[in-house]
């Protein structure tokens, strides 16, 4: 599997699915850039969820068209824009390349690396809110 697939084990994974539950329960801060919003689909198959928590939240990933652009695009295990878009999630993306961030309530995702900057920043300013 190509390094760049690696995050998608978290989709996969109990512990991550009882975590991100728990935050969206309680309103924790969450932040997810890149291939690593993976992990928010584990809660789509928690036997514990009786539905998605990110269901009607607006986030963003890669694109189809940005995941298509790896040379082991074949093997990628899951698709992430019609992976949350069939969850219910209101997903935007940008142009391949460009910086992308969504805030909605306490989740903030980047499309991608050049994302990670702008939603750290923004993570930050969630937290500090809370104190």
């Amino acid at each position: 599997m190509s390094p760049l697939w690696m995050p998608y084990d978290l989709a996969a994974s109990n512990e991550v699915a009882l975590i991100l539950a728990h935050f969206m329960q309680h309103s924790k801060p969450i932040c997810a850039v890149g291939h690593g919003v993976a992990a928010l689909l584990a809660t789509a198959s928690h036997p514990q969820q009786t539905s998605w928590p990110f269901k009607d939240v607006c986030l963003t990933a890669p694109t189809l068209f940005d995941q298509s652009l790896d040379r082991d695009f074949s093997q990628c295990p899951v698709l992430l824009e019609d992976g949350l878009r069939d969850g219910g999630a209101r997903y935007t993306g940008a142009a391949p390349g460009a910086p992308h961030v969504v805030i909605d309530r306490h989740l903030v995702t980047g499309q991608n690396e050049l994302s990670t900057l702008t939603a750290v920043q923004n993570l930050v300013l969630i937290c500090n809110q809370l104190k």
